[in-house]
């Protein structure tokens, strides 16, 4: 079987990519962004890799296109497929199927699946049952999502079974240990058995379920289980099931807000209206925003155009660190006359004259508001306290009541949980929540800085403006 995988550089895809080379399948593949050390690990299996996601791909016709969660429908500003290949296998009609489900059907069916589920621990606690199960001279084929240092691989296939190695029977308790060991029960056979991480992490676009769904564990290890992701779902308890790899806690690297356009078309889709044609940009400089004023006529295309402008929030936080906007914006006054000024030349003015006469509604709006905080208070909390100036969540928060709005009970307020027995704090008025190492030292340096994420009114009341051409 010749398989070709779309987005194979991922941590699970790759696996998947060298289980399916080991037992004896053509494989090749495409991602964005092919380079070392994955993209050697698999050149090494006899894998070829292609860069990017081009339709000519389709003329490579393996028996089926297994994708990965990495590739969507989206599109750029210009109305362009983000994954062209995806659309072109989509208009031919051609084969094609999730990379979990071509694991089930392939690798996993009629073996004992042993999976390891959890919020947390989930590469520890498998790579350590792979090992459990290798010592006992068992044999498993596994699939980490990391490199357990005792196999140097994130994969390994299993192998036939022969006659001493049958399931089970179903119900039947087993025990693990060495073919012929008297344990009183009976054995996972060598070679029977499969080890692997089940993340919770969304299928593909057209398969929303949790990739675990697809293994169909005969032993199933839970972790624990906690409150730690984002989801197209309606109530707070589901949130975690369908966008936890996008879902970034305040003690996690990474950007926060790399997944809005996804979020967008998940909640069009929801209310039905998946056929408007849309497009979502992001400007985070000047070359953006040039780029943006270049193509301001050719979103006229489109039903519904979102930009997003991000220099008022970059200002705020620049304030901080450099002194020359200390000066040039010292109070709220000077604040908003630096913004002002900013804007009459800007990219954003000059895209928005560019489409002054056209017929469309404008809304303008902001996602909060900011304060400039002038008062410091005391607040100690663990080593995994987050440092925002304006809230914090943690367990074992000291504070005095007066100065905040507490929730004990994160659930109350349709907040996360990022951690059992966390809660939230907020700071009212002009207030920022410093800790005591140091606080003398903190309390000069944000002072009379522009801060966001507590309950002012200021940074709570935000204006959303309808604009209509004349």
């Amino acid at each position: 079987m010749h398989i070709h995988i779309l987005g194979i550089c991922g941590t699970f895809m790759g696996g998947l990519a060298a289980l399916a080379r080991e037992a004896g399948h053509r494989v090749t593949g495409c991602d964005a962004g092919v380079y070392p050390p994955m993209s050697d690990q698999l050149r090494a299996l006899g894998i070829e890799l292609i860069e990017g996601f081009g339709a000519e791909q389709l003329a490579m016709k393996p028996d089926v296109w297994v994708v990965g969660n990495v590739v969507s429908r989206a599109r750029a500003a210009d109305g362009t497929p983000k994954f062209p290949l995806m659309e072109a296998i989509l208009d031919s009609g051609a084969r094609y199927t999730s990379g979990p489900q071509w694991l089930a059907e392939n690798v996993l069916h009629g073996r004992h699946v042993l999976a390891v589920a959890g919020t947390h621990g989930k590469t520890t606690t498998t790579s350590m049952l792979v090992w459990v199960l290798e010592c006992a001279g068992l044999q498993p084929g596994f699939l980490v999502g990391g490199v357990p240092l005792n196999f140097g691989v994130s994969a390994r296939a299993p192998t036939l079974a022969d006659s001493r190695t049958a399931l089970p029977p179903e119900g039947e308790r087993f025990a693990l240990g060495r073919p012929g060991a008297e344990t009183g029960a009976r054995m996972i056979g060598a070679n029977s058995c499969f080890v692997i991480e089940a993340d919770e992490y969304d299928t593909a676009f057209f398969d929303k379920r949790s990739k675990f769904v697809h293994y169909r564990p005969r032993t199933a290890i839970l972790n624990n289980l906690e409150f730690d992701h984002a989801d197209i779902f309606d109530d707070l308890a589901a949130i975690e099931k369908q966008f936890h790899q996008q879902w970034k806690n305040d003690d996690e690297e990474g950007g926060k807000n790399l997944h809005e356009e996804d979020f967008l078309r998940t909640h069009l889709k929801r209310i039905k209206r998946e056929d408007i044609k849309l497009s979502y940009t992001k400007v985070l400089n000047y070359q953006a925003g040039q780029e943006l004023v270049n193509n301001m006529h050719n979103l006229m295309g489109n039903d519904l155009n979102v930009i997003v402008y991000n220099f008022v929030d970059m200002m705020s936080h620049a304030r901080t660190e450099l002194e020359v906007l200390k000066e040039l914006a010292g109070d709220e006054i000077s604040y908003r006359s630096v913004t002002k000024s900013w804007f009459e030349h800007s990219p954003l003015h000059q895209a928005l004259k560019k489409v002054a006469d056209k017929k469309i509604n404008l809304i303008l709006a902001t996602d909060h508001g900011s304060v400039r905080v002038k008062s410091a208070v005391k607040v100690i909390g663990d080593k995994q306290t987050t440092t925002n100036l304006r809230y914090k969540h943690g367990r074992n928060l000291n504070y005095e009541p007066k100065d905040v709005l507490a929730f004990r009970d994160p659930k109350e307020a349709g907040l996360p949980v990022p951690t059992v027995n966390s809660s939230y704090i907020f700071a009212k008025e002009d207030l920022f929540l410093c800790y005591p190492n140091n606080y003398n030292y903190y309390v000069s340096y944000y002072k009379n800085t522009f801060q966001h994420g507590g309950v002012s009114l200021e940074e709570m009341v935000i204006p959303v403006i309808r604009m209509t051409s004349r």
